[in-house]
């Protein structure tokens, strides 16, 4: 009787889930480390990019930056661009105020995923 009333209660539970759907698992952003560096070197006033670049993980996904633990803000020689699984900050003139640790995280509903750089910036030596 026990035995019956476990297959009354598997196919019960069966038949939801055809009626219904199987809701999907998020699978967590894993940012690449293969495209993100431990830090860069630059001189002042050349060009660079960070580049975030997620791996694995379900779309819809979310970025954003952080520059020394704050909000990043984008000024006039400073852009973002943002695609469906990668963001990318392009400085067009590097200063020495840009220089610092810039943070990229990545966001689905799932979970968050996050990598640090450090941006060096040498200074000009004019005499």
């Amino acid at each position: 009787m026990s035995s019956l009333k476990s297959k009354d209660v598997f196919f019960k539970y069966f038949a939801v889930i055809l009626l219904h759907g199987i809701s999907k698992v998020s699978m967590p952003p894993v940012i690449d480390k293969h495209y993100f560096r431990d830090s860069s070197t630059v001189d002042e006033g050349s060009r660079t990019k960070l580049v975030c670049i997620v791996s694995k993980g379900d779309p819809p996904l979310r970025f954003h930056w952080l520059k020394n633990g704050l909000p990043f803000p984008v000024h006039g020689d400073v852009a973002v661009q943002t695609t469906e699984d990668s963001s990318i900050v392009t400085f067009k003139k590097v200063t020495s105020a840009d220089r610092g640790l810039y943070s990229c995280v990545a966001a689905n509903v799932a979970s968050s995923a996050n990598m640090t750089t450090h941006l060096i910036v040498n200074g000009n030596l004019y005499l």
